[in-house]
C-alpha cells in the first residue's frame, strides 16, 4: 500500500533509533501499576510488532499494524503518533520527504487529541497524552532538521521537553517521559556549542544518560528503543566497545534492517577498526542493491569503503570500488546526485585517474 533516522541529528540511522525510541517510550512502565489501566495487552503486542517491522526496515507491514493501532480508539493520539513515526522512519532511511503532508497531518492530529484529553481524563492518562505529544514535537524536530528548518526544529525541541516536564507534574511514575528527556538533555548539550560555554545551556549529558538508564531499567518494551539511543551517544563519547556491544546485540535481533548495520559499520570506522568497516558497509551495499531505491545510501556505502581501502593502503581495491561506481552513478536522481555531489566527485576522480 503506498502511503504519502531531535534537531541535532543528521543521519539516518541515528535519526530512526531516535524516532524509534521516542515513539517506544509512548509506552507503559513495567513498575507503574498506576497506569496499567490505559495500555492493553493488545496494544502493548502492536507496538512491539511496529518496533520490529521498523528497525527490520519492513515499512508496508508496520503501516498496517499502525492501521490496526488507530481502530483500536479514534480518540487516542497513540495511534496517529505511530503512524507518523513510520512516516518518519521511511523517509529518514530514504533520505527523501517522500510524505511531507501526511506526516504533518498525523503529528497535528496527535498534539490536537492530546490536548483535548488532558481536560477530562486522570492525573496518570493525562501525564501519557503529554508524552504523546512531547513526542509529536521531537518527531517534527528530526523532520525539520532534515526537510527543514533549522529554526522550526529548535522550536519544536523545546516544546518536546517542556510537554515531558508537564507530564512529570501529573505523574512523576510515567517513567518514559525521562526517556524524552534523556535524549534532550544530552544533544542539546552536545550541540549547544558556544552557548553552553558561556552558560546559556548547562552541561546536562551525564544527567541525560541517567534519564536513558532509568527508562531501560523501569519500562517493560522500551529497552530496546533506549538501547539504541544509547549507542549513538556512545559513539559521540567514543566509547567505542559499548557502542559496538549494543549495536552487535540489537543488529542480532533485527537482522532484516539497516539501522544497526549502519552503526557498526560507522563505529569500526571512527575507531579505526577499517577491515571490519569494509566487511559491514560490504553486506549494506549489496542490501542496498537489491532494489536499488536508495542511491543516497548506496553512495555512502561505496565512499566508506573506498576511504577505508585508501587508509589501509589497498590502493587497487579503492580504485576498483570507485570504478564500480561509475557503473551506476548516472542512475541516481538528479536530486541524490546534487547532495551527495562531494563525494561523487571524489569517487569519479578516483575511477578515472
Amino acid at each position: 500500500m503506498m502511503r504519502h533516522s531531535f534537531f541535532y541529528t543528521k543521519k539516518s540511522a541515528k535519526t530512526v533509533s531516535i524516532l524509534l525510541f521516542f515513539a517506544l517510550t509512548i509506552l507503559i512502565c513495567q513498575k507503574s501499576t498506576a497506569s496499567e489501566n490505559y495500555l492493553t495487552e493488545r496494544r502493548a503486542y502492536l507496538v512491539r510488532t511496529i518496533q520490529r517491522h521498523i528497525y527490520n526496515d519492513n515499512y508496508t507491514q508496520a503501516y498496517q499494524i499502525a492501521d490496526s493501532l488507530l481502530a483500536i480508539d479514534a480518540d487516542d493520539p497513540l495511534g496517529y503518533l505511530f503512524q507518523a513515526a513510520v512516516y518518519l522512519g521511511e523517509m529518514t532511511n530514504a533520505e527523501q520527504n517522500l510524505f511531507p503532508i501526511s506526516f504533518n497531518q498525523m503529528i497535528d492530529t496527535t498534539i490536537m487529541i492530546g490536548q483535548q484529553n488532558i481536560l477530562h481524563v486522570d492525573s496518570t492518562t493525562a501525564a501519557w497524552n503529554f508524552l504523546a505529544i512531547g513526542h509529536a514535537h521531537a518527531y517534527r524536530s528530526l523532520y525539520e532538521s532534515r526537510f527543514g528548518s533549522l529554526t522550526s526544529a529548535l522550536k519544536h525541541g523545546f516544546s518536546a521537553k517542556s510537554a515531558y516536564h508537564d507530564g512529570l507534574k501529573y505523574d512523576s511514575t510515567v517513567y518514559d517521559l525521562y526517556g524524552g528527556l534523556g535524549m534532550y538533555h544530552y544533544w542539546k548539550t552536545v550541540k549547544a556549542g558556544f552557548l553552553r560555554w558561556v552558560g546559556i545551556f548547562k552541561d546536562d549529558k551525564q544527567k541525560g544518560i541517567e534519564e536513558l538508564y532509568l527508562t531501560i531499567d523501569s519500562s517493560e518494551v522500551s529497552a530496546d528503543a533506549a538501547w539504541s539511543s544509547l549507542i549513538w551517544i556512545s559513539l559521540e563519547e567514543k566509547q567505542f566497545d559499548t557502542a559496538t556491544t549494543i549495536a552487535t546485540k540489537m543488529y542480532q535481533k533485527y537482522p532484516e534492517g539497516t539501522t544497526f548495520l549502519w552503526a557498526l559499520g560507522k563505529i569500526y570506522f571512527q575507531s579505526k577498526q577499517y577491515d571490519k568497516s569494509i566487511e559491514v558497509f560490504s553486506l549494506l551495499y549489496d542490501k542496498l542493491m537489491v532494489t536499488r531505491t536508495n542511491y543516497f545510501n548506496i553512495i555512502e556505502c561505496e565512499f566508506y569503503i573506498y576511504q577505508a581501502y585508501k587508509i589501509l593502503g589497498e590502493e587497487v581495491l579503492a580504485k576498483e570500488t570507485a570504478k564500480r561506481f561509475m557503473y551506476y552513478v548516472n542512475d541516481a536522481p538528479m536530486e541524490i546526485r546534487k547532495k551527495q555531489k562531494d563525494k561523487i566527485k571524489k569517487l569519479v576522480k578516483a575511477a578515472t585517474n
